[in-house]
């Protein structure tokens, strides 16, 4: 299963896709808004980890325009955002879950099984 992370932060994105890969995941990685609008339609994607500020725009452009093509990919919020109204929106555009950063790798691994449990009821 292959996932696509979109995150600026190299040593935030090495964590997540080491953690990833333990699980059995391929695991590739973009650091901006564009290339996580152009790749993730492009490709059939197990799941999305998004992060909500990128260099070229917000991760909710991203999750907005993936969910107007009506892709039905899971996508995990990871933002260093964490305000009510932000974690609110994020889940009304179409979000599956929204971890807040930093985060523990165990509770980010947990949330994946999680969205794959729910995807295959």
């Amino acid at each position: 299963m292959r996932v696509l992370v979109v995150e600026d932060n190299e040593a935030v994105a090495k964590v997540v896709a080491r953690s990833l890969e333990r699980e059995g995941f391929q695991v590739e990685i973009v650091g901006t808004a564009g290339e996580g609008t152009e790749l993730a339609p492009s490709v059939d994607y197990s799941l999305i980890i998004l992060d909500m500020i990128l260099p070229d725009g917000r991760g909710m452009s991203v999750l907005r325009t993936l969910r107007e093509r009506g892709s039905a990919t899971p996508v995990l919020i990871v933002s260093g955002e964490g305000d009510v109204d932000t974690i609110t929106e994020a889940l009304n555009a179409g979000a599956d879950d929204y971890l807040q950063k930093p985060f523990v790798d165990e509770e980010l691994r947990s949330r994946v099984r999680a969205l794959f449990r729910r995807r295959h009821l």
